[in-house]
Formats: C-alpha cells, sequence, structure tokens
C-alpha cells in the first residue's frame, strides 16, 4: 500500500487527495493507496448506555458488543461491525455505540459503479465536521450543524470542536412522500426560495405550509436534546448553527428556531473554499480521512469496515517466527531444535485456546439465541394474561373514552396552534411555555423596549379568538427588556 494520498470511494468515481490536490483514479489503483467510504447514518445502529469506568478496555469493549446483542436488537445469527465512543460522566462512562451488519455493509458497496475490494476505514457523517474545526472554524464554542439530502438528514452538536450527540431529521424524500411534492421541485424551491414563505407565490403557499409544518416538529426535537446535554455535558445552549445542504444555506430556517429563544441566530452555510472540481461536502469527507489518519489522538472516528484489508506478509506471527528460526539455523542446531520445541508448543497452546474460543463462541450465540426466544415467549405470555383479564374492560373502557381522547388531542394542539401563531404574528420570544391542560396555559414573554406594546397587541389578539381569559400580573422591566408571565384560559 503506497502512503502518498487517500482515497475516497464513492459510487461514481474515486478521489486521490495528497493533502493538497485531488484528482480521480481508476478504480483499480485505490487498492494501492488507503481507502475510505462513507457510510450512510441510515445503515448504521446505535444506542446510548452508561457503563462502569473500573471496567478494562478489553472487558469494554466485551460489554459494549454484548449491550448491542441484548439491548441494541443486532442478530446474533448476523456478523457486525461493532465500534463506541465514550465520555467521562463521572463514575461512569457514557457510551455511543454503533454497530454495521456485514449484509446492509456489502449491499451498499456493491450498489458502486466498480468492484471494491477494499475498505481501510469508514466516515460516519456526523463526525466529519470535526474537520471543521482543524480548518478553521472556532472551536470554543456550542454549535448545532444541520445536514439534510436527498436520503440523509440529521441535526448533530458539538461542544468545543467534538462530537456529543446527533438527531435524525426528515430527509428531503421524506419530506416529498409526506406533503404530496415532487422530490426535484421540493429540492429547487429550498435552493432557491428557502422557508421564506414571502418568495412562493399564491398557488404555492400550500407548499411552503406543509414543509414548514414538519420542519417545525424537527427543530422541536433538536431543541429537545440539546436541553438534554445541558445536565449531561454542561452545555450552555447554542453559539453557532452551521447549513450543510448542498453547499448553501436554508433561507428563513432562523424563524423556526424564535420560539425556544434563538432570536439572535443567524445560519450559515459551511464554507471551506474546496477547489473548483468537487463540492463542499466531498471536500470535508477528505479533510476528515486525513485528520483521521495523521491527526488520530485529536480526531474521533469509528471503525465499521467489514472489507479491511489484509495485513503484509511479515506482519504474521508465523512468518517472523520462520525468520527467527532460519536465523538460528546459522548459529547452532541445538538454538534451532529448541526454538522448534517451543514454537511447537506454542502452537499447541494457540490450537487450543482457539477451539476453547470457538466453543465458547458458539456457546455464547446459543444462549443468546435461546435467551430472547424465552424472554420474547413470556412477554407473549405475560401479554396474553393481561389481556385475558382484563379484555372486556378495556374494550369497553376504550369505547367510552376514544371520542373524549380525540377531541382533548384537537383542543390541546389547537390551543398551542393559536399561541404558536400569535407569537410568530408579533415576532415574540418566550422564556418558557407551560401548557397546564386543554384548558389553561402560562408563558412568559419577552420582548424589547421599542415593541414593549406587542405584548398588548398579543394579549388582545388570543381575546379575540374567544379565549376567555388572557391575563398578566404584571410587566417588569430590566436593561430594556421586557418580561410578562402571562395566563391564558380557554
Amino acid at each position: 500500500m503506497q502512503n502518498d494520498g487517500y482515497v475516497l470511494l464513492s459510487q461514481q468515481q474515486t478521489l486521490l487527495f495528497d493533502g493538497e490536490q485531488i484528482t480521480t483514479i481508476d478504480a483499480k489503483e485505490s487498492a494501492k493507496h488507503l481507502s475510505a467510504v462513507t457510510l450512510p447514518s441510515f445503515l448504521i445502529e446505535s444506542l446510548s448506555f452508561k457503563l462502569s469506568k473500573s471496567l478494562s478496555d478489553q472487558d469494554l469493549q466485551i460489554q459494549v458488543e454484548m449491550k448491542m446483542y441484548k439491548d441494541g436488537g443486532l442478530n446474533v445469527e448476523e456478523d457486525y461491525a461493532i465500534d463506541f465512543l465514550k465520555y467521562d460522566v463521572g463514575d461512569e462512562y457514557l457510551v455511543e455505540a454503533f454497530a454495521i451488519s456485514k449484509a446492509k455493509f456489502m449491499e451498499y458497496i456493491k450498489e458502486f459503479d466498480y468492484a471494491v475490494s477494499v475498505v481501510d476505514f469508514t466516515i460516519v457523517r456526523f463526525l466529519m465536521y470535526q474537520s471543521l474545526y482543524t480548518h478553521g472554524y472556532p472551536a470554543n464554542t456550542n454549535d448545532l450543524i444541520i445536514y439534510m439530502s436527498e436520503n440523509e438528514a440529521f441535526g448533530v452538536i458539538y461542544q468545543n470542536g467534538k462530537y456529543i450527540g446527533h438527531r435524525t431529521l426528515n430527509t428531503l424524500e421524506k419530506l416529498s412522500k409526506k406533503t404530496g411534492i415532487e422530490l426535484v421541485k421540493l429540492k429547487e424551491y429550498l435552493q432557491t426560495k428557502g422557508f421564506i414563505k414571502s418568495k412562493y407565490n399564491f398557488d404555492e403557499t400550500h407548499i411552503i405550509d406543509a414543509v414548514q409544518e414538519i420542519v417545525l416538529k424537527d427543530i422541536e426535537k433538536l431543541v429537545y436534546s440539546i436541553n438534554h446535554k445541558r445536565s449531561m455535558f454542561g452545555l450552555n445552549g447554542i453559539d453557532n448553527i452551521y447549513i450543510d445542504f448542498y453547499g448553501q444555506d436554508l433561507a428563513g430556517i432562523e424563524e423556526f428556531f424564535l420560539p425556544f429563544g434563538y432570536e439572535l441566530m443567524v445560519p450559515k452555510a459551511i464554507d471551506l473554499s474546496p477547489p473548483s472540481n468537487i463540492d463542499n461536502s466531498r471536500y470535508l469527507e477528505l479533510l476528515y480521512l486525513q485528520d483521521a489518519q495523521e491527526k488520530s489522538e485529536e480526531v474521533e472516528r469509528l471503525e465499521l469496515s467489514l472489507l479491511e484489508r489484509k495485513k503484509p506478509l511479515y506482519q504474521y506471527m508465523s512468518v517472523k517466527y520462520g525468520a527467527v528460526i532460519g536465523l538460528s539455523l546459522f548459529l547452532s542446531l541445538g538454538v534451532y531444535g529448541y526454538l522448534m520445541y517451543q514454537e511447537s508448543l506454542l502452537d499447541d497452546t494457540i490450537a487450543q485456546k482457539s477451539e476453547k474460543l470457538k466453543v465458547m463462541k458458539s456457546k455464547s450465540k446459543k444462549l443468546l439465541t435461546q435467551y430472547k426466544k424465552l424472554k420474547d415467549k413470556n412477554q407473549k405470555l405475560l401479554l396474553e394474561k393481561e389481556k385475558i383479564s382484563k379484555e372486556v374492560q378495556v374494550y369497553e373502557t376504550t369505547l367510552d373514552i376514544l371520542p373524549m381522547m380525540e377531541t382533548q388531542k384537537k383542543l390541546r394542539q389547537q390551543f398551542m396552534n393559536d399561541v404558536v401563531a400569535s407569537l410568530a404574528k408579533y415576532k415574540l420570544n418566550t422564556q418558557y411555555i407551560y401548557q397546564h391542560d386543554t384548558k389553561s396555559m402560562e408563558l412568559m414573554l419577552v420582548s424589547e423596549f421599542n415593541n414593549r406594546d406587542t405584548i398588548a397587541k398579543f394579549m388582545n389578539d388570543l381575546a379575540r379568538k374567544n379565549y376567555s381569559s388572557v391575563s398578566t400580573k404584571k410587566i417588569e422591566e430590566a436593561f430594556g427588556i421586557y418580561k410578562s408571565k402571562v395566563r391564558i384560559e380557554r
């Protein structure tokens, strides 16, 4: 294997990167260099859990694999590549474990336009943004990065240049299916008009309304994830929002963050000024591939390849022993005989250990399979028992409650929709929103000095929507900022 560059494999081409220049090479030449492939996140199984810090590295690896099979839903009959990231959270490790089955890996590789014989390294897209911070982006910040493409989309959180978590979002394909808008047209709309409603014609407003409704729910999930990371990592809000969307930003996406107190955020498109012959996202993959090899202590990575390169001949123990024995022949027959004897003992020991390991693995798989079957059987029996004992009561209760539940759900959702619409109408921010039930809600409004009358307008707007009571006890002012606790009764 040559050490004069790195090769990035993709479905249509192979790119060679030497740190400065990027060239396309013949696929047959890729095996001569360290090669990598980017795995879509939807192929990867993941699981988060905690483990004791007292475990050795070997025991930690074993416990992670057992957790992935037992709790992560891996099939004991299949082969997997499993790797993990760990974070120190006091007396324990927070473990983010990831796995990909050999079947999915090989099926993905077979979709390439050429035969792939070796994959030395795998790139997981939500980890590659570490290279932003090794190539000019400020690292002492808390950042949210939103990636969206046709078949992959997520929001990923970085703290001080390090990955601490991600959340899957709706891809363009899913948005297309959910809204009924043709994929190509939807992509064109978002690239040219973004989420800015004023840019859409009257007959196109239903398009942006349908898309905004789905994306708003995705942003709510991201904000929830950010809040969840506060207690775990001491995450104190978000400083920057970066967009990775075909080399440009998503105009108007900042409006979705306003109801959650991020009114000063101005999302920016990721731009590393790539060479003219490559797009921004692919350039970042190449930079991460280089960083992962040359700055391995600084950059987190996941080893998920199931098509690894065979080791050079000189690295195998049997070849090394042969060299030692050959040298011993020149020294003395006695030393040669002794080494041969020691090698024989070692080979026997290795064979015995290997056989024992094979038996233990086989037993372990059988036990895991049996455990899963017994667990499923027990669960089914418990469910059947509960079903039989409560069947009549459940049916009667369900028939009585269903209409009421649907009504309550609609009332609660309409309540929230009315409030969010009024907030957006007057561009008000909130410190918090507590919806107690279908009839009452409490929220803390925040307004600047020159917009202080919008609080009253907001309350009047809700009153006009036939809410029985919209009241506030007092409006407080500090440093030019007005705060008002408003209670709304249906």
